[in-house]
């Protein structure tokens, strides 16, 4: 029996050698799991706001001229009542390949009453029209009207908080305009004038439109 000791000593040294070489079930999952990718956590799209281009008043008193800025001014008024003042916003500088196109209406907490609008009509009718580029629409030669695309509210009364309505979500086009003007169906008279600064880099609360896009 001890001519055999040697031999097998050597041959069971050797089998533990091959055994201990193999991999095991662990080590392999742990070799795929490294191979594996890791996960690339993404940021989040931040999305896109820019303030009209232009927007003209037309006016009834003054049919044959435009008169462009930044201030919006709607005005319904006289005996029976009628549209007076309406307003095209637009907006000329949206980029090439923009998506997802919000045109949204903003108010900061308001002040004191009729800071923004008097009434008793205080309804606005909302149209997409063709685009007004150039502002050169007038009473007389307003921009053909497309879809009727929401009816909003202007607040007449003070308020502690602010307020966001998206008015319109469409397909971006690069020129964009939308005009405004009270219901006709509202007896009474209203106004409504603000300097739109909602979008700009104006050191005061942001108020009135912008367009939203590429969220």
């Amino acid at each position: 029996m001890h001519l055999f000791t040697p031999f097998l000593t050597s041959l069971t040294l050797g089998l533990l050698t091959t055994a201990s070489a193999l991999p095991t079930a662990d080590a392999e999952t742990n070799a795929n799991a490294d191979a594996s990718p890791n996960p690339v956590a993404l940021a989040p799209r931040a999305c896109t706001t820019i303030p009209p281009s232009n927007i003209d008043i037309l006016e009834r008193g003054d049919p044959t001229n435009p008169h462009n800025g930044l201030i919006f001014n709607i005005v319904r008024t006289g005996t029976p009542p009628r549209n007076e003042y309406i307003s095209v916003v637009t907006f000329s500088n949206i980029p090439a390949g923009a998506t997802g196109c919000m045109f949204s209406l903003q108010f900061p907490p308001l002040a004191y009453p009729n800071q923004i609008a008097t009434g008793p009509a205080i309804q606005a009718d909302v149209w997409s029209v063709n685009p007004d580029r150039q502002g050169t629409s007038t009473w007389n030669n307003p921009p053909a009207r497309r879809e009727f695309v929401a009816t909003t509210r202007f607040p007449t009364e003070a308020s502690g908080t602010g307020s966001s309505t998206v008015l319109a979500s469409n397909t971006c086009s690069e020129t964009m305009s939308f005009l405004f003007e009270h219901s006709t169906w509202q007896q009474g008279g209203g106004s409504v004038r603000f300097f739109n600064s909602a979008g700009g880099n104006y050191r005061v609360p942001p108020v009135g439109f912008t367009m939203v896009f590429n969220c």
